[in-house]
């Protein structure tokens, strides 16, 4: 005895195919995708020569990875943005107490 089909026909089976394959991948732009990947790796060989010549930024940034190296590079960009936004309002309030007003 066979086995029971699981669709009435080839166009319902390469239907489900195709709904699955939508399900489970992305469209990607070749280029933006390739202009992206060369960018990373430059950005990962130069933190590595950075490193390599003993840059404490480097150090910190580089991974054995460039999605690692750009996962801590993003991180760095992120707290120094918002170490500048505290700075920031810490002289605001410094500003507005020196003029009498309060924070």
């Amino acid at each position: 005895m066979g086995r029971i089909r699981q669709y009435a026909s080839a166009t319902e089976r390469k239907a489900a195919y195709r709904s699955r394959m939508k399900a489970t991948t992305i469209s990607v732009e070749r280029e933006a995708f390739t202009r992206i990947d060369r960018a990373l790796i430059a950005l990962q060989d130069n933190i590595w020569r950075a490193h390599t010549r003993g840059n404490p930024l480097a150090r910190e940034l580089y991974g054995t990875k460039p999605v690692d190296t750009l996962e801590a590079t993003v991180a760095w960009i992120l707290q120094q943005i918002n170490e500048t936004r505290r700075t920031s309002a810490e002289e605001k309030c410094q500003d507005a107490t020196k003029i009498g007003g309060t924070c």
